[in-house]
């Protein structure tokens, strides 16, 4: 559970850039195993995660 709902997993401006782009040389590189999302999907993904995960119990 996170500590008084500040689990952050959605970088905002140039961290999300830097890990945007970091995240596509892993896909160029063949680093991940299974045909992986695209940069925009995956990060909605996290927001959902993130959002559940920072509610009250």
């Amino acid at each position: 559970m996170a500590v008084g709902g500040a689990l952050k997993l959605v970088p905002e401006g140039e961290s999300r850039t830097v890990l945007e782009q970091d995240y596509q040389h892993m896909i160029d590189d063949g680093l991940l195993l299974d045909v992986p999302d695209t940069f925009d999907p995956l990060m909605r993904r996290c927001a959902e995660i993130e959002t559940r995960a920072n509610k009250p119990a």
